[in-house]
């Protein structure tokens, strides 16, 4: 609600002074660029050791971001906010992906699957994630020697 409270004035604003539809793009590029850079940060500073490194929550995240770019697209900003939440939207659906199916995967599955995340993002999801009691991540999940550096 905080996020689309801010979209909605921001949109108001631009009606209000009539801003070129090219200005109205660059302010939400702008709007769009750091909410995503901001929600990802979240995501991926506090999310470790708390629930959101599991299925259940990441859906709940996932449902939550559809309804800002179902929101975003009714208001004719679709096309610039899927890009620009690219990432964060990657990221969250790799959280989604189920245990079973996550747990049969491979680095570099994973990595083809979610090219938009560098391969520090992307081991630190998978490091992090909370596959149960006493699990660890499976040895599968281990970067490679050139991108583990990385």
């Amino acid at each position: 609600r905080p996020t689309l409270g801010v979209f909605q004035a921001a949109l108001e604003l631009t009606s209000q002074c009539e801003l070129h539809p090219d200005l109205v793009s660059q302010t939400f590029g702008y709007l769009f660029f750091f909410s995503n850079a901001s929600l990802l940060n979240s995501l991926m500073e506090r999310g470790q050791g708390r629930p959101f490194y599991q299925w259940s929550r990441a859906v709940q995240i996932r449902t939550n971001l559809d309804l800002v770019l179902d929101w975003l697209q009714g208001a004719g900003l679709g096309d610039i906010a899927t890009e620009f939440f690219r990432k964060l939207s990657m990221a969250v659906n790799l959280l989604c992906v189920p245990r079973t199916s996550l747990l049969k995967a491979s680095w570099s599955s994973l990595r083809m699957d979610h090219p938009t995340l560098t391969p520090a993002q992307l081991h630190h999801l998978l490091s992090h994630y909370q596959l149960g009691p006493g699990l660890q991540p499976p040895a599968a999940w281990d970067p490679p020697p050139a991108e583990r550096e990385a």
